[in-house]
């Protein structure tokens, strides 16, 4: 058998979550764009994590559980997904945070090849509290891992960006003054390589 059954019981005031949509997997350490999470899980017992299903839906009482968790646990109205072109992966791993002014904004949720072979799609999704950041001119780069700099007065300096960043990659926004107007789901951008050298004015 490729699979376990694994027998689980609810109390009885969470019985309403278990109906259809709910998801359910096995806790483990995992960095994501939150940080490191499930490190309890290294010396202490395995858990089981869980995630609602639809309000009011069917009760269900089989579930097939995730291989993972997933990337975003929930989407809400006002969302934002979007893509990104990059002529190479460079790195970047599904799960990876986007940046703007180096705070988390959104989650790479995919890594794939375009349909033409001819250069590489992220998908991206924004929550929707930054989603109207998100603008025609915005500009969006690789970042994450280890930035070194050399100073006179103050020796070498190391700047490491979050743990999330540094092992799944990232990318970071910046949006210019005159923006533009704000886009819809499955607008398209290029994703440079590198931080523009204008991107901190």
């Amino acid at each position: 058998a490729d699979a376990v059954v694994v027998q689980v019981m609810l109390k009885p005031d969470a019985e309403p979550l278990a109906v259809r949509g709910a998801r359910f997997w096995i806790v483990r350490p995992v960095i994501g764009a939150g940080g490191v999470q499930g490190l309890e899980t290294v010396v202490g017992p395995r858990s089981i994590a869980m995630l609602p299903g639809d309000q009011g839906g069917e009760p269900r009482r089989y579930f097939t559980g995730l291989a993972q968790p997933p990337v975003v646990e929930s989407f809400a109205v006002g969302d934002l997904e979007i893509i990104l072109e990059a002529p190479s992966r460079d790195g970047l791993q599904v799960g990876a945070p986007v940046l703007y002014r180096d705070l988390p904004i959104g989650t790479v949720l995919l890594v794939g090849l375009a349909s033409d072979g001819g250069a590489v799609e992220v998908r991206v999704h924004i929550d929707a509290a930054y989603a109207n950041l998100v603008r025609e001119r915005s500009r969006f780069w690789m970042s994450g891992g280890l930035k070194f700099g050399v100073g006179l007065a103050q020796g070498i300096n190391v700047e490491m960006s979050s743990l999330s960043s540094v092992i799944l990659g990232g990318v970071t926004m910046a949006t210019p003054p005159e923006a533009g107007s704000a886009v819809g789901s499955g607008h398209r951008f290029r994703l440079a390589e590198r931080e523009p050298e204008d991107a901190r004015e």
